[in-house]
């Protein structure tokens, strides 16, 4: 491949074969690597993905603004159904797996014959492209470990910063769900042995202090716990 302008901007999301800085674009970045056909840029599309999302996003929506025709939307779809099974199989967590697993047009059946192909280290096909599933998961591993040795970038994102994002989304999506915004705000100050003013103190006591009063309660807890399995 002779387009030295977009290997060093796959550098910047982990794909370092120049070395590079912070991409400011990972959405473009991505849909030109599936635009590119390189099968060596294919191979290292798990480790570009991962690397997006640790430094702040999963760029699917922005990446596909940049995909016009059908077939290459078709090719990024199943690029990255291919890295959330990759990411499963060496147990490397990706954040919002779930839902962007949602958006893909990749059937169950394309999954499962993913999963078997990696299983077997087989090789399998994106669209008319066949891929060997022991180069990418060689390439993946290899990335993560040289970053994560040499310069400790990429593990410390991932078992560090990563996981850190991870329990604050869950912390504060599960405070919204019982807690106004307001609330939650004076929550985190009381928590914090943070200054309120008058008015605050006697709102935290007044309302926020009873709300998380009861959700302290080790019954309650119990038994939300019990709801939740049935």
């Amino acid at each position: 491949m002779e387009n030295n302008d977009l290997l060093k901007r796959v550098a910047k999301l982990g794909f370092n074969l120049f070395e590079a800085e912070r991409d400011e674009n990972a959405g473009k970045t991505l849909a030109d690597v599936v635009k590119s056909r390189d099968l060596r840029l294919w191979e290292g599309f798990p480790v570009m993905l991962l690397k997006a999302q640790v430094l702040g996003a999963v760029p699917y929506e922005e990446a596909k603004k940049y995909l016009g025709e059908s077939l290459e939307t078709k090719w990024f779809d199943e690029l990255v159904a291919v890295s959330l099974v990759v990411y499963k199989a060496v147990g490397v967590e990706f954040l919002m797996a779930e839902g962007l697993k949602k958006k893909l047009a990749v059937s169950e059946e394309v999954y499962k014959m993913l999963e078997k192909s990696f299983a077997e280290e087989a090789e399998f096909k994106v669209s008319d492209f066949l891929m060997s599933s022991q180069r990418v998961m060689n390439t993946f591993r290899n990335y993560y470990n040289k970053l994560g040795s040499k310069t400790q970038e990429f593990r410390d994102l991932l078992e560090s910063k990563h996981m850190e994002l991870k329990s604050e989304f869950d912390l504060d999506f599960a405070m919204s769900q019982v807690l106004s915004p307001k609330q939650r705000e004076l929550f985190l100050k009381r928590l914090k042995g943070e200054k309120m003013t008058k008015t605050e103190r006697e709102y935290f006591y007044r309302v926020v202090k009873k709300k998380v009063t009861a959700l302290a309660n080790s019954e309650l807890h119990r038994l939300a716990q019990g709801m939740m399995k049935k």
